[in-house]
């Protein structure tokens, strides 16, 4: 059977929404040939596939297969170092790339003009490491193609980047990349364990070589003749190795026809017939008594080229051949809600822009106030933006799980999207079934497993030398669509990924796409690269993640100008330099993509949105940019401090003394004073009980103070004449508590029909319970309360960190009420808890205490040198910001300055908004250092990304908690299943409370899972544990307590 049939690879979608464009409508108006290197990009990929592993002919290698000598060590040196050695050793010889292109056409002669070449093989490990020798650096003297071709070669399975200690960011040059990438420890070497030197030896000899197979001689001349003939690869030493989208696409077809390959049984049409070397062996069968070879070498390099040639010959045509959403009277559908009308604008300015920014690109704002409609708006916006006879096709990024899931779920309602229109990417079973089950959703439900396999368990099922063959995607995908194997053939057999990369809209955390530059290893990229050059991108809340993210955010926003992607940053407070940064990224991506399309300078397409106005401008550069967003944003600026106040914020004095064992039971003390306060300004009467009721959240940084203020109020002597019901709510709490606990507030602070929250059984029991005439519940959270939950709170307290985080809290006061108010409802401590642990002075101007979380920090290499305020005191730092809480202090720099807020946007600056010609962690990513002409080499390495990690985090042990037969909490970790872990966890049963603070929404364990066993029909509460009772922890803590109300803290 013929399995590499051009009908069965070609990515046609058969769906009825699927419109079926050829390449020379993959952009309008910009000639039949619209992808210049079309062609190129074949022949690179092949040109590299014929050599990925000819390094697979070693003596160690083959002896590995079979078993021999091997036992558990690794190669010393990884297959695709030896093979880039062995590339060297026939490509070195030349000056130019036509000379050893013209090796390759006559590889007969080649070795009888070097018969000797084998010799010139640079050994690492066995040539002592010479530094001196002129082959130790490999690409330092080659000529651009042979460049290229050799980092294909090395980097098909782990992406380069320098020796641990190599840390200087403008090093990114060509010189300085070609002459210092050397066989990292950790890349393509392997010193985990003393081997001897035989051993090292066996993997530099070669009693047979690939290059022998006469079939791969054949095809080898047939494609460095085709290159010979390119008119940019070879002629006239034109190509050049510094163009990442080139590079990048080569990579990944390369590594699609891998992966592909790799997992296909031995075929008999490629390779010579009898070949004595191989490049994987089958699965692993433990009865066999030997292993099995599967195919042999040359086979698998031909028919990886064979498979590669096809898929980079599919890029161009992807996009207009997957399914779309066209002609959808929701999102052309005019709405006649007076708060939403705006989304008529703006869908009319995406339409005008349509033509243009296909060519240009686009790049827009929407920064419309929280409750009108952004979510829906930014999906009118790129239906708009949408050729109507292709149809739409975009990506909404989000930084929260839960919100994925309700935007999704939004879409689906409002927009009548199908399962077939819409796929929803988050990061796990437990959090489907969970929202499932608290939003009745009855439809059925299509949800793949995501299983970490063991390395080891991968080598069983694909067997050794087919590591190309793991799955190249292992998110939870919720979405049915009847997707048949011909549909994607065999180039992406995962099923996940096909779904993935089918639907025409998807919902993911933001996660998901920083694969496409922040995979270090593996295929895990090239569903995240396939969707961005198949669709439009929404970011949505970018400003929330922290500054330590942005590089990679920017590096995900640059490579989707590259990949042609038009993108909407979504979010009611967007930092003016933030913009900036992403623009000049983009652009910077945008350009590459237009020269591969032959689009003359073209200026990027800029919209802004707001409730009231849009606009649109083309901008030539970073300095346009600016000043219209500058303009755009001043006349917003005045439409807001216009508005009438619903969020007013107020200083809350703290008497609690100053020191480093903080006294919690004096502050709970001083936060009583301002319940009190905040309840007698805000309050409701209850219309069944006449008690007087009100909501309100306190706000702490960081849980262990949390923890520590939850049990100081619990057995506090609360306030006369009040009932006080606290929950404690934050993230390191068991999965299924937190979830019911989050349920519960989802409903109850659901406040669009006011009266609804004194009806629900969590509130009204309370009040019919209770004696007192003030009846206050309390939510003590930490940051997860501020952003992704849809709460409405009367009042709230806040432990200040930072502008961004009032601003993000404020959001859910009045949330759904919006009723101008004449007294404070917010009140900030007069300083935080970090502040008051240093002693009197506060840390004034020596310690950050505004961070973790906050923009305060010492000299670090992101941000530079350090930035702490002279008073730590909300006074002094906050001054009029409080007056009226809302976006303006994030999206302008208010004149004069406000301490606190000048703070925040001038770190922000420092990351994204460097002076041109000025390098840093982020724009490193595809400037050049100041004296060079030469593009960036950092997108070829994994080194920025090493030092800027998206999310970094400590490693964490995944714990659950099962009720063993005397009901009491087991906790073990998942890695070690039957073993307890009792000792690293104290159980605190026992809170002591007075009756004046009482917990609130505290569910029993056991309850919960007895509630989620009558939903999903599974008896047996162990097996809920497992999959719902479950925590990350911190694994360099050594112990823990934990109590069902508290959550955990360390011990």
């Amino acid at each position: 059977m013929d399995d590499f049939s051009p009908s069965d690879l070609k990515i046609i979608l058969h769906s009825p929404k699927a419109n079926l464009y050829g390449l020379e409508h993959l952009l309008r108006k910009t000639g039949e040939d619209s992808w210049q290197f079309a062609q190129s990009l074949q022949i690179l990929t092949v040109l590299a596939a014929l050599f990925h592993d000819v390094g697979k002919s070693s003596v160690g290698f083959q002896n590995k297969l079979k078993g021999i000598d091997s036992g558990l060590k690794g190669d010393p040196f990884r297959h695709e170092w030896v093979s880039m050695r062995i590339f060297q050793a026939i490509v070195g010889k030349a000056e130019t790339d036509e000379q050893w292109l013209t090796f390759l056409k006559d590889f007969n002669q080649f070795e009888q003009d070097y018969p000797q070449w084998q010799q010139d093989i640079f050994k690492d490990g066995i040539d002592n490491d010479d530094k001196q020798d002129a082959r130790y650096y490999a690409w330092q003297s080659l000529p651009p193609l042979a460049r290229a071709v050799g980092w294909l070669i090395t980097s098909h399975h782990r992406m380069p980047f320098y020796a641990d200690g190599e840390e200087n960011s403008e090093r990114s040059i060509d010189e300085a990349f070609f002459k210092h990438l050397s066989p990292v420890n950790g890349w393509v070497q392997n010193r985990y364990e003393p081997v001897a030197k035989e051993y090292i030896q066996s993997f530099w000899t070669f009693e047979s070589m690939v290059t022998e197979s006469h079939s791969w001689r054949k095809s080898i001349a047939r494609w460095a003749d085709k290159a010979l003939s390119d008119r940019y690869l070879a002629q006239q030493n034109n190509f050049s190795f510094f163009d990442p989208l080139l590079m990048h696409l080569s990579r990944m077809s390369l590594m699609v026809g891998d992966h592909t390959y790799s997992g296909l049984p031995r075929h008999r049409q490629y390779g010579d017939k009898d070949f004595s070397l191989y490049a994987n062996t089958e699965k692993r069968d433990e009865k066999a008594s030997q292993v099995k070879m599967r195919q042999r070498l040359d086979e698998h390099l031909l028919g990886v080229a064979r498979q590669s040639e096809q898929f980079s010959q599919l890029l161009p045509k992807i996009a207009d051949n997957l399914p779309s959403i066209a002609d959808h009277k929701a999102f052309k559908k005019r709405t006649a809600d007076p708060r939403f009308s705006w989304q008529n604008q703006a869908y009319e300015l995406a339409c005008q822009l349509r033509t243009k920014s296909e060519r240009g690109g686009f790049f827009g704002i929407n920064i419309a106030s929280t409750g009108c409609g952004k979510t829906l708006g930014n999906g009118r916006i790129m239906y708009g933006l949408s050729d109507p006879d292709k149809g739409a096709r975009f990506t909404m990024a989000l930084g929260l799980r839960v919100l994925t899931l309700q935007t999704g779920r939004e879409y689906r309602q409002r927009m009548s999207l199908t399962k077939e229109d819409l796929a929803i990417l988050v990061g796990g079973q437990a959090v489907i079934d969970v929202f499932n089950l608290r939003h009745d959703d009855k439809e059925k439900r299509m949800v793949l497993n995501d299983e970490t396999e063991h390395h080891q368990a991968q080598i069983n099922h694909y067997g050794i030398g087919s590591e190309s063959a793991q799955d190249f995607q292992d998110d939870y995908v919720y979405f049915d669509s009847p997707i048949e194997d011909h549909h994607l053939g065999s180039v992406l057999r995962d099923e996940k990924a096909k779904k993935l990369l089918y639907a025409p809209i998807v919902t993911c955390t933001i996660d998901h796409l920083v694969g496409a530059t922040e995979t270090a290893r593996g295929g895990k990229f090239i569903v995240p690269m396939l969707r961005l050059l198949s669709s439009d991108l929404i970011l949505d809340e970018p400003d929330d993640f922290n500054l330590e993210d942005l590089p990679a955010l920017t590096r995900l926003v640059n490579m989707a100008g590259m990949l042609g992607s038009r993108i909407l940053l979504s979010s009611a407070t967007l930092p003016p330099d933030m913009l900036a940064g992403l623009f000049e990224a983009y652009q910077a991506g945008r350009m590459i993509w237009n020269r591969h399309h032959a689009i003359q300078a073209s200026p990027v397409v800029c919209a802004w949105f707001d409730e009231t106005e849009v606009k649109s401008v083309d901008c030539v550069d970073k300095a346009q940019f600016t000043q219209e967003n500058t303009q755009f944003v001043a006349n917003r600026v005045i439409r807001l401090n216009q508005s009438p106040i619903l969020r007013q914020g107020a200083i809350l004095p703290l008497s609690v003394k100053p020191k480093k064992s903080l006294e919690f039971n004096q502050l709970a003390q001083d936060l009583l004073q301002g319940i009190q306060r905040l309840h007698s300004d805000h309050q409701q009467t209850c219309p069944q009980t006449g008690k007087r009721v009100s909501f309100g959240l306190i706000r702490l940084s960081n849980i262990s103070p949390l923890v520590e203020l939850a049990q100081a109020l619990y057995q506090s002597d609360g306030l006369a004449d009040a009932d006080i019901r606290l929950c404690v709510y934050h993230a390191r709490q068991l999965f299924a508590l937190r979830s019911d606990l989050e349920n519960q507030l989802d409903q109850i602070l659901h406040r669009k029909e006011q009266q609804n929250i004194f009806r629900h059984p969590a509130v009204a029991s309370v009040l019919a319970e209770s004696a007192s005439p003030n009846v206050i519940f309390i939510v003590l959270a930490t940051p997860v309360a501020e952003v992704g939950r849809d709460h409405d709170y009367d009042w709230a307290i806040v432990e200040p960190s930072s502008m961004r985080s009032i601003i993000q809290l404020a959001g859910r006061i009045q949330r759904h009420r919006q009723e101008p108010v004449s007294t404070p409802n917010m009140l900030m401590m007069s300083t935080n808890i970090r502040a008051l642990q240093q002693g009197k002075d506060l840390g004034a101007g020596h310690i950050p205490v505004f961070c973790l979380p906050g923009f305060e920090s010492t000299s670090n290499k992101l941000s530079g040198p350090e930035l702490i305020l002279r008073s730590h005191n909300s006074a002094d730092i906050l001054l009029t910001a409080l007056d009226n809480i809302n976006s303006v202090s994030r999206i302008s720099k208010p004149k004069p300055q406000i301490p606190l807020i000048a703070l925040e946007h001038a770190a922000i600056a420092r990351v994204m908004n460097k002076p041109d010609g000025k390098l840093n962690l982020v724009n490193a990513w595809w400037r050049p250092s100041p004296n060079s002409v030469v593009q960036s080499a950092n997108p070829y390495l994994f080194h920025l990304q090493k030092q800027t990690p998206f999310r970094k985090s400590v490693r964490q042990t995944h714990y659950i908690c099962l009720i063993n037969d005397e009901e009491k909490f087991e906790f073990r970790d998942m890695k070690y299943i039957t073993q307890t872990e009792q000792a690293k966890f104290e159980v605190d049963i026992n809170i002591v409370h007075n009756h004046k603070v009482t917990p609130w929404l505290n569910q029993q364990y056991k309850t919960v899972l007895e509630g989620l066993a009558d939903d999903i029909g599974e008896k047996d509460l162990n097996k809920l544990g497992i999959k719902f009772g479950f925590v990350d922890l911190d694994e360099r803590q050594l112990s823990w307590k934990f109590h069902p109300l508290l959550g955990f803290w360390p011990k």
